[in-house]
C-alpha cells in the first residue's frame, strides 16, 4: 500500500520548486482547505490563496469554478450555488416547478425559464390567495332580479315560479297560470292572474267568510233574494248554515257560536280576526286573539249581513241588537258596534273599554234601511286579557230595555 506524503513535506516540496504529481495534489487538497480560512492557506511562513482560489486585484481570495455558474454564484472551488428556479452543477438547468409536489398552483400551472406562472381558464381571474374567481358577476350580466353562477356560467334568475326568463335571458315575463291550467283554486272560486302568481277570488254572488279557521266562499243565506244570478245546480251553502238560527224572512237573526260564526262574515285588519274558543260550560264564544306583530292597536270585525233592506220585514224598521260581552283587563282595548246604511258606516253606536266581566247588553238600532251590523274588537298589543262576545241576536222593533250593560 502506497504511503501518503505528509502535508508539511508536501508544502516544503512545493515551496522548493519540486514538481509534484497531480494525483498527490488532489489527495491533499482537502487537508490544505482545512487549514484555510476564507480561501487563505499557510505555506510555511508564507500566506497565499488556497488551491482552487484566485487572488482578486484588491488582494482578497475568490473561489474558481472552471466551468462557470450560469444562473448562480461560485461559492467554492468548482461549487455553484444556484439561483431560485435553476439546478445542475453549473446552474444551467431550469427547475420544472409545475412537476413538484405539492404543486405550487391550485389550478393551472405554466413552467417558465427559471420560474413558473399560475393561471386560470378563460372567464376566471387569479386572486391574491391563488384561487380562481369568476370574472363575470350579476352586475356585469345586468339581470333584472338576480343571478346564479353555475359551472362558471352566469345565469339570470326569476324570483317566482310564476315568472320565466324572456327572450333576452335577462328580464322576467309573467306566466298566466289561469290560461295554462296550472292554477289550483278551490270550489266556487275563479282564477285571476297576477304578475308572478295568481289569486283565487269568489265567483260573483258568493261571499268570502272566515269559517273554522279558514276563508271559504259561501252562498248568502237567502240566495233567492240575492241580487246576482247564481247556478244553484253546483252550489252548497256555507258549512255552518245548518247551525244558524237565522230567519231573515221573519225579521230575526241569532247565533251562539257553538258551531262557528253562522256564516256571518269575519274579516280582519292585518292578521287579526275573530275566532271561537270553548267556555267552561262546554259552549263556545268569539274572541279576538292577542296581536303578535305590527301596530300597538289591532282590530277585527264581525259583520252580520241583513237581507236586502228593500225586502220586508227589514224595510223601514228599527232593530234590537242583544248580545253578551266580556272585556277582561283595564288596558285590553275596546269593543264597538257600528251599523251600515247604504254604502257608508255610522259612528260607533255602542262602545265599551276594558275592565268588565261578562255582561248582557241590548242596543236599539234607530233608523231605517240598515244593511249590516258590525262588531269591532280592537286589542292593545302586549296587554293580557280578553275581548269576547256571545249569544248575538237581532230582531225587528225596539228593545224591551234600552239600558246598555
Amino acid at each position: 500500500m502506497e504511503e501518503k506524503i505528509p502535508g508539511l513535506l508536501l508544502l516544503l516540496l512545493l515551496l522548493s520548486g519540486v514538481c509534484v504529481p497531480d494525483q498527490v495534489l488532489t489527495e491533499h487538497r482537502q487537508d490544505m482547505q482545512e487549514m484555510s480560512t476564507g480561501g487563505i492557506c499557510h505555506y510555511g511562513n508564507r500566506v497565499d490563496c488556497c488551491w482552487g482560489w484566485t487572488r482578486e486585484s484588491w488582494g482578497q481570495c475568490k473561489p474558481v469554478c472552471e466551468l462557470g455558474c450560469k444562473h448562480g454564484e461560485c461559492v467554492g472551488p468548482d461549487q455553484c450555488r444556484c439561483h431560485k428556479g435553476y439546478t445542475g452543477k453549473t446552474c444551467n438547468q431550469d427547475v420544472n416547478e409545475c412537476g413538484l409536489k405539492p404543486r405550487p398552483c391550485k389550478h393551472r400551472c405554466m413552467n417558465m425559464v427559471g420560474s413558473y406562472k399560475c393561471y386560470c381558464l378563460t372567464g376566471y381571474m387569479l386572486t391574491n390567495d391563488g384561487a380562481c374567481r369568476n370574472t363575470q358577476t350579476c352586475a356585469m350580466a345586468n339581470c333584472q332580479y338576480g343571478c346564479a353562477v353555475m359551472k362558471g356560467v352566469v345565469m339570470c334568475q326569476c324570483p317566482s315560479p310564476g315568472l320565466r326568463l324572456g327572450p333576452d335571458r335577462r328580464t322576467c315575463v309573467d306566466i298566466d297560470e289561469c290560461v295554462m291550467g296550472v292554477a289550483k283554486c278551490p270550489r266556487f272560486r275563479k282564477c285571476v292572474n297576477t304578475f308572478g302568481s295568481y289569486i283565487c277570488k269568489c265567483h260573483k254572488g258568493f261571499e268570502l267568510l272566515y269559517i273554522n279557521g279558514k276563508y271559504q266562499c259561501t252562498v248568502p243565506r237567502n240566495p233567492e233574494q240575492n241580487m246576482f244570478e247564481l247556478d244553484f245546480d253546483d252550489i252548497e251553502l256555507g258549512n255552518m248554515a245548518d247551525f244558524a238560527r237565522d230567519d231573515p224572512a221573519a225579521g230575526s237573526l241569532s247565533c251562539s257560536f257553538d258551531q262557528g260564526v253562522c256564516s256571518w262574515m269575519t274579516d280582519r285588519e292585518g292578521d287579526l280576526h275573530w275566532e271561537t274558543v270553548t267556555d267552561p260550560r262546554g259552549g263556545r264564544y268569539l274572541t279576538v286573539p292577542e296581536p303578535k306583530t305590527g301596530r300597538s292597536f289591532r282590530g277585527a270585525r264581525l259583520t252580520i249581513p241583513l237581507a236586502p233592506p228593500t225586502i220586508l220585514p227589514w224595510k223601514g224598521r228599527d232593530l234590537c241588537l242583544t248580545f253578551r260581552h266580556h272585556l277582561q283587563g283595564l288596558l285590553i282595548g275596546s269593543l264597538q258596534v257600528f251599523v251600515k246604511k247604504g254604502w257608508g258606516y255610522s259612528h260607533a253606536v255602542w262602545t265599551r273599554t276594558g275592565g268588565q266581566g261578562w255582561r248582557h247588553t241590548q242596543v236599539t238600532l234607530w233608523g231605517r234601511d240598515v244593511v249590516s251590523v258590525v262588531f269591532k274588537g280592537e286589542r292593545r298589543k302586549g296587554q293580557s286579557g280578553e275581548i269576547a262576545i256571545d249569544d248575538v241576536s237581532i230582531h225587528r222593533g225596539l228593545c224591551n230595555n234600552t239600558g246598555q250593560g
